[in-house]
Parts: C-alpha cells; structure tokens; sequence
C-alpha cells in the first residue's frame, strides 16, 4: 500500500532510526516522515514547547533513514518535515545554520532567565506551597538567587508574586497549578521586556541603523547587514561587524531555560532555512504550520524551489486548524489542496481526520440509537446498501471468505468448519430492499 508513516522524530540516535525504517520495510511502507523536534520532549506539530534539535542532528537522522534503505536494497520516500514555524526552543546552537536564529539578551544587567524562573519557584515554596519545590532539581548558587531576588523586588514583581498568593487563599478550591502559571508568566514577561531578547543579527542592524541616524558612515545598511546575516554564522557574523568597528552587548546563555535549551525566533524565514539544509537529503519537505495560508504556503514554495527547482512538497491540512477562522471563503477552501499542488505540494494529507471522522460517527450513531432505537441500525444498512459499501458483508469485509481459503488449502478441502457457509448471517445483507439511487 502506498503509505508515508510517522516516523516521529526517529526515537533516539542513528541506530534506532534504522531500525525502525527497517521494520517499516519489512511490512511494506514505502515512505516515512521524520520531523526535527527533540525526543522526550516532542509535541504535536500544533502544541506550544515545542524543542528543535540542532540541523545537523535532523540531517543524522534522515541520512540514517536512507543508509538503512541502501543497505536493504529498497527504494523509499522520506519526507523532512521542520517545526521551525512555531518553536521557540533549541537544544543547541553549534550548528551555524540555527545560529542566526537564536535569540540572546541585550541588556546584559538583567538576572538569568533560569535564575529568575527558580527564583519563583523558591519564593512560593517559602511561602508555605510545599508542593512548589521544582527549584529543589537545580543546584543554582544562593549568589545568583540573591541576584534574582533583588532584580525581583527592583521591578515590583515580589508584590505580584503576594498578590498571587493572597488570591490563591482567598479561593480555597483554587490550583496551586494554575496560580504559580499567571505568577510565573507574569514575572517573565516583565523579564522578557527588561531583557529585550532578539538575534545577534538585529542586535547589529539596530547598531547600523543608528550609527546611520547620527551621520556615521557605515560600510553597510540595516538592510544590506540583513540580508548578509540571514545565513551567517556567528563566526562570519561577529567577524563582518568588527570589520564594520561595530560590537554589541547580546547574551544568548542568559536566554536560556532551566533545561538548557536556547530561545529562538521561530517563523517562515527559520523553517525555510533548515528545509533547505534538509534538501539534499530528503525526497519531500513539510513544514509543519500553525495555520492553513496560502500566502505563506507560497513563500515557502518560492524559496525552496529557487535553490531546489524539483523538490518536492507536502503539506497538512490538519484538523488542528479552524478552517472558519482563516480567513478563506468556502470556494477557497475548496480549491486550497488544488493551489497548493501548483506550489509544488505532492503530498497533502490529513493528519488525524479519520479520528475525528470516526469520532462523530460514533456519536451520532449513539445519539439516534437512543431517539429511535433499532431503527436507526436498520436505517445505517439501508445507506450501506444503497451506497453498495463493503461495510454492507461486514464478514467477508474482514476476511472471511481468505481465512475459509487457508483452511480448505490446510485441509486438503474436506474441512466442515467453514465460517462463510450456510450458516452466516451475511447473506441477509444481499438481499436488496431498496430501489438504487
């Protein structure tokens, strides 16, 4: 049969994506998709916390995907499929192509974000919330807590952190949950503000921009800066601007979260970059999407196909999108798989529509087996029927009539114990009560 299976995000190292294209083989699937999201943290592809492997990693896996086809000696399909649209971590930043994407703090004054997350997490813990004792995992200093500590009370934010508190007593069936949530997000936030997060390569362009605005001579603009920096490594980076006498206070550690993992800026111009690393190794690009856009669905066509003419695309047309709230008129939605076959897209499928299909299904049967009982049965075979469904023999549906053929073949055909004889009940459902449509 023609399937392109889910092969997550390979389950692990080189060894254990061959192995499972190797059993993917074996029983017949002749494509697979693997995406580059970070084992024992991957979410769904419309899910937040989402966590990006270096591109160097996702390159390991696809070419271990096709060593394994080589050494079978079979052809396969794989797609590469990138979660760059929408995540906001990383789990490294040693490969250059991440690199201009990752984010770092500008005001170097600021506490860590890890130091700040935990720091949190402590004061709710002294308060008297024992079950708030995550910070306990971590082995920070009392030194940095201080630092963290001060920077807290410095923005106002240990009144936020008792206001939450106040709150959550004054709500005895309140969620500790859902209290440390707001109280967390709000000190981030200001976190967030103070720190002024953004990539190396717009630390830069606002330095060109404004050396430009006081009548400074530059060798660049912002825009030229830009379009240089978009593929350049820090290396390259940091070696442009000094040439340029221009140096900025950017920290990507200090953006780092509790587990390590560095903050980037997600979106199109990321997911187009790492599906072009990805190319040359893969037969299909998917870049997973946070919404059903046309538009968007373009850009990324027009870039991959400007450096890979052939390749080809896919596309999910996920149940996860509301496709009332995107904007399209019906005659849009109706034409979308269409205008994307024209970008280039060869693979569109749904991801999970047959759950939801099967969901529904379901409940209405059992909402109609209650208002009509029996009737409404006798009225799902009448549809059968008429439709000619091979749901109507539901017997030789799931194979009757071959498990009769093994045992007639075993048994040199003088076994009397086949299923589909005299005494099945199917033939009840050749009879046709209605006239055909």
């Amino acid at each position: 049969p023609f399937i392109i299976a889910d092969a997550d995000t390979g389950h692990g190292g080189d060894a254990h994506v061959r192995n499972l294209i190797r059993r993917f083989v074996e029983v017949g699937v002749p494509g697979y998709h693997i995406e580059d999201q970070k084992p024992g943290v991957k979410k769904c592809g419309h899910q937040g916390g989402k966590v990006l492997v270096s591109e160097n990693e996702q390159i390991l896996r696809l070419n271990a995907a096709r060593f394994q086809l080589d050494v079978m000696g079979v052809p396969g399909i794989i797609v590469a499929r990138t979660d760059a649209e929408a995540a906001n971590l990383l789990d490294g930043c040693a490969d250059e192509r991440d690199q201009p994407f990752i984010l770092g703090v500008t005001n170097l004054e600021v506490p860590s974000y890890k130091a700040v997350f935990l720091a949190v997490h402590r004061k709710l813990h002294q308060a008297g919330f024992d079950e708030v004792r995550g910070h306990l995992m971590f082995a920070v200093s009392d030194a940095e807590y201080a630092a963290a500590d001060r920077w807290l009370e410095r923005k106002g934010l240990l009144s936020a952190i008792n206001e939450g508190i106040a709150s959550f007593k004054k709500t005895p069936d309140g969620s500790v949950d859902n209290m440390l949530d707001k109280v967390v997000q709000r000190v981030l936030d200001a976190w967030q503000g103070e720190a002024d997060l953004k990539t190396y390569r717009r630390a830069v362009a606002e330095a060109i921009a404004l050396r430009t605005s006081q009548g400074e001579s530059v060798e660049m603009t912002a825009d030229q800066w830009l379009a240089f920096a978009k593929r350049a490594s820090w290396f390259a980076a940091r070696e442009k601007a000094k040439s340029m006498e221009i140096t900025v206070r950017w920290d990507c550690e200090l953006a780092k979260t509790p587990e390590g993992y560095y903050q980037v800026q997600g979106g199109l111009e990321y997911a187009i970059a790492k599906s072009l690393a990805a190319a040359p190794f893969a037969d299909i690009l998917w870049m997973e999407t946070a919404t059903a856009n046309l538009e968007e669905a373009k850009a990324f066509s027009d870039a991959i196909h400007a450096e890979f003419p052939e390749k080809m695309l896919a596309y999910n047309l996920s149940p996860s999108f509301n496709w009332d709230t995107t904007g399209m008129t019906d005659e849009q939605m109706k034409r979308f798989p269409e205008e994307l076959g024209k970008l280039g897209a060869v693979f569109n499928f749904i991801t999970y529509g047959g759950h939801q299909i099967d969901g529904l299904a379901a409940e209405d049967f059992a909402t109609a087996l209650r208002q009509d009982g029996m009737l409404s049965l006798a009225r799902l075979q009448r549809k059968f029927r008429l439709l000619e469904s091979p749901y109507r023999t539901p017997q030789t549906l799931v194979g009757g009539p071959r498990l009769d053929a093994a045992l007639m073949a075993a048994s040199g055909r003088t076994a009397t114990t086949k299923s589909m004889g005299k005494g099945s009940t199917q033939h009840q459902h050749l009879v046709q009560t209605e006239l055909p449509p």
